[in-house]
């Protein structure tokens, strides 16, 4: 799937953070660009990010060494009555929004 920046996408799989944090372990993000367009370089990279720190303590409890190497995404959660969060997600963990 070729992640088109300023679309809308659901974030699939089934994530506790997501859950926790959203509501949803599915919610609705609007994807900026990649990381490296977004930040300059890899958010593996992002040390100081909170969006970027967030995403490590979580994809490595939830993915472990199979994010590695995967293409990230930094875009905001678009839902109803959420503040406009930003987030890094990976390419796999997209699914496009056809309703």
């Amino acid at each position: 799937m070729i992640i088109v920046p300023r679309k809308l996408y659901r974030i699939k799989g089934t994530s506790e953070y997501f859950k926790e944090k959203y509501g949803t372990t599915n919610p609705m993000i609007i994807i900026e660009d990649t990381d490296k367009a977004v930040f300059g370089k890899s958010w593996l990279d992002m040390a100081g990010n909170p969006a970027c720190m967030l995403a490590a303590f979580r994809l490595g409890r939830e993915q472990g060494l199979a994010a590695l190497g995967v293409q990230a995404y930094y875009g905001h959660i678009s839902m109803p009555g959420i503040p406009s969060l930003g987030e890094v997600v990976l390419e796999t963990e997209l699914e496009e929004v056809t309703e």
